[in-house]
């Protein structure tokens, strides 16, 4: 039996709630628009067997903190994240994330190269969107209209879980453990707001990053199904496909949106395929340090040492420190 264990997890932009199981290689699992953390955790708990598995509540979600609307885009969420996994000394996690939050997977692997075994992306949704997308979660950020709207919200979110779960995961089946998903907390006022405010920065942010997405040097696999009506993927898929030639794609047909739930073998395995990738980088890369080591030792001793190997590379602009803080206090219930 799978022993859960809820974190709080302490830091500079507020509480972080985290569902943690097993222990291992961290994995970090991300939900995606309307989730929570128990969502993307049920699915996945066999990861647990063998990795210390980290579902994370996103910020406004579950019982994380809210944060305001303009660090809501998913490169602000990255940067929130990376103070997370600081704070549960989660070293190079695999990150697996689904829907919105595979943006926010990105550009923590553009944000933190050196932090991230790689990423696992789940029904991805990436691609900029037309403004015009999800027209009631974008009257629900609306100072005067959207409090009403926050505020009904919870209260006919169980009404309506069952048609939305219908739409949400067609082609496919609702499993039986869905239905028991609390549904006035994934509508709760807070996360109303944040689903509102995160559409509201994707697009500026995706197109930011659009064209730095090939700096992205750790394994990548890509799930998706041909029957996702959500996230097209024929759009999401292949906009990633064209931006990260060297990632792995996997595509199943008459699957939807919610691939986790009815594939969920395949996201453990493609974690193993991550890592095992990861592990070939990391001795090759060691290897290079022991010829650059090697080359050293026979150099003459008054040899003049190129000036351009002593140079460091200079941080992009808004890249988080590799040196961060120490880990933040974690509270265990």
């Amino acid at each position: 039996m799978v022993a859960f264990h809820h974190l709080t997890v302490d830091a500079d932009a507020g509480a972080a709630h985290v569902i943690a199981a097993g222990d291992g290689r961290p994995v970090v699992l991300l939900h995606g628009l309307g989730g929570l953390a128990e969502e993307i955790m049920a699915p996945l708990t066999e990861l647990s067997a063998t990795h210390r598995v980290l579902a994370v509540d996103r910020p406004g979600y579950g019982g994380s903190s809210p944060q305001p609307p303009d660090r809501m885009a998913p490169d602000a969420q990255a940067a929130w994240l990376a103070q997370v996994i600081d704070a549960l000394d989660a070293d190079r996690p695999v990150i697996v994330a689904h829907s919105f939050a595979t943006a926010i997977a990105l550009h923590y692997a553009l944000a933190c190269p050196d932090r991230v075994a790689g990423l696992v992306l789940l029904g991805p949704f990436c691609r900029p969107t037309p403004p015009e997308a999800r027209p009631l979660l974008r009257m629900a950020s609306m100072r005067r209209l959207g409090r009403p709207l926050r505020w009904a919200l919870p209260q006919v979110a169980p009404l309506i879980a069952g048609p939305m779960l219908t739409a949400t995961f067609a082609p496919d089946d609702v499993p039986a453990h869905m239905h028991r998903l609390p549904f006035a907390t994934v509508a709760q006022p807070g996360a109303v707001l944040a689903m509102a405010a995160e559409l509201l920065g994707f697009n500026d942010a995706m197109e930011r990053a659009a064209d730095r997405l090939h700096e992205i040097a750790c394994p990548i696999v890509v799930i998706g199904g041909d029957g996702d009506r959500i996230a097209p993927f024929a759009d999401h898929g292949e906009w990633l496909r064209e931006r990260l030639p060297d990632c792995t794609m996997v595509r199943f047909r008459e699957t939807g949106h919610m691939i986790h739930h009815v594939r969920p073998s395949a996201v453990a395995h493609a974690v193993d395929r991550v890592l095992r990738a990861d592990r070939r980088v990391g001795d090759l890369h060691a290897l290079r340090r022991g010829f650059a080591t090697w080359t050293r030792a026979l150099r003459p001793s008054g040899r003049r040492r190129d000036r351009t190997s002593e140079s460091r590379p200079r941080s992009e602009p808004g890249a988080f420190d590799s040196n961060p803080p120490p880990p933040s206090r974690i509270a265990r219930t």
